[in-house]
């Protein structure tokens, strides 16, 4: 048994036991990258990035793939599967957010700035609304809304 032997079944003893070694371990192993990547020329380092980031997209296809076979597991239902799998990149498609609490926020700030009068306030989102490029709809009922007519696509005609 040689010396390398030995001091893998130490640190294999160790890090299953003590914490602290486990932590000391890690800042080695840490510091000596950080060495490695210090003493690299700019030309190995985009080498890496490089090398990374393909490394990473391969990665995230595969589990785009496990996620696709988990759900429809025929190949048939794999577009629709793929567009149940991506919520949040239809939101942003749809209103620009990224995510459902985003956009009520964006809406709860814009509410709270808009005067509390009901014709003033038909009249301030009505200009935001032209401003923005958008028609909107006379509503039926006189009474004030809680959200404007704008923030929903469905309501304005375009």
């Amino acid at each position: 048994m040689g010396v390398y032997d030995k001091q893998k079944r130490y640190r294999k003893k160790k890090t299953e036991q003590d914490p602290v070694y486990r932590k000391r371990e890690s800042q080695r192993v840490n510091d000596l990258n950080k060495r490695r990547y210090a003493e690299m020329t700019d030309e190995e380092k985009d080498n890496k990035r490089l090398k990374h980031r393909q490394y990473m997209k391969e990665w995230r296809q595969l589990k785009k793939q496990e996620k696709i076979q988990i759900v429809c597991h025929t190949p048939e239902n794999a577009a629709s599967a793929l567009a149940c799998l991506s919520p949040r990149s239809t939101m942003k498609r749809k209103t620009g957010f990224k995510s459902k609490p985003a956009l009520r926020k964006a809406v709860k700030k814009l509410l709270r700035d808009v005067p509390t009068s009901p014709s003033k306030r038909k009249g301030a989102v009505a200009e935001l609304a032209r401003e923005c490029g958008l028609t909107l709809k006379e509503a039926q009922s006189t009474e004030p809304t809680t959200s404007p007519s704008f923030l929903h696509p469905s309501s304005s005609s375009s």
